[in-house]
């Protein structure tokens, strides 16, 4: 398989703080990739560099071979990536149905639309939409603004939107956090449906269980840099991995 990212040698600082020191890794094409790491060793600040809401300091990031490093976020999203995020980011005042809508990209092979009435048209999106929705197991909660559905289902409305941009490259900040665990089979579900569907998926997750038993690789990073790379098996006995968590090389998380 290609890889899809590739992370060389990024490095980004905040003052005299180093966030990312000098990392790299490679996530595979069709994969499920995880990400782990302590509190504070820069997991979400790589998201946000990989995906363009903050730009490296140096190093770079390679999205399906482009070299993407000072490329805006709307450029990169248009090679087929897309992200949730650890605080859930909707439009609260919007409809779940319009949260949706609101992520579909334009076609070119389907110009033909633009000349439907514009009744039609917003029915065909309704439409599509509804679907995600479903796909999702949040229909009954189309017409709902979204800031009145449970934290959980806005977790899933994220997951929807992001299928909806029609991205083949998922970035998951910690889907897993904060639901209960029927929503939590939900997502774990949807992720391997969408890995069953040519997806590649790349996780940050606090849930150790919920990742080693879905993940093929798992990155460890820690001051900012990757420490481990490995299937779910070799980190959970590397003792590296063991002592960035616990302070000493024994037992798992």
């Amino acid at each position: 398989m290609a890889d899809v990212i590739q992370v060389q040698n990024l490095y980004k600082s905040f003052g005299g703080l180093k966030a990312i020191d000098h990392c790299s890794f490679s996530v595979e094409e069709k994969s499920i990739t995880g990400l782990i790491g302590p509190n504070g060793a820069g997991k979400t600040t790589m998201f946000d560099l990989i995906n363009g809401l903050m730009l490296a300091d140096g190093g770079h990031v390679l999205i399906k071979g482009h070299n993407v490093t000072r490329w805006p976020t709307h450029q990169r999203a248009r090679l087929g990536i897309a992200r949730t995020f650890q605080a859930i980011r909707i439009f609260p005042q919007l409809t779940a149905l319009t949260n949706v809508m609101v992520a579909f990209r334009d076609h070119p092979e389907k110009l033909w639309q633009s000349f439907l009435p514009l009744k039609k048209k917003r029915k065909n999106l309704e439409e599509r939409a509804m679907e995600f929705l479903e796909k999702v197991g949040i229909s009954e909660k189309a017409h709902l603004p979204a800031g009145e559905l449970s934290y959980g289902q806005q977790k899933l409305l994220e997951i929807a939107r992001c299928m909806a941009t029609d991205a083949d490259v998922f970035l998951l900040d910690e889907p897993a956090a904060g639901v209960n665990p029927t929503l939590l089979n939900t997502i774990k579900n949807l992720i391997l449906d969408l890995h069953g569907n040519g997806k590649t998926l790349f996780i940050v997750e606090h849930n150790m269980p919920f990742l080693m038993s879905i993940a093929q690789k798992i990155i460890v990073m820690n001051f900012g840099r990757e420490l481990a790379i490995g299937t779910p098996k070799e980190i959970q006995n590397n003792p590296h991995v063991l002592e960035a968590y616990l302070g000493k090389a024994k037992g798992w998380i």
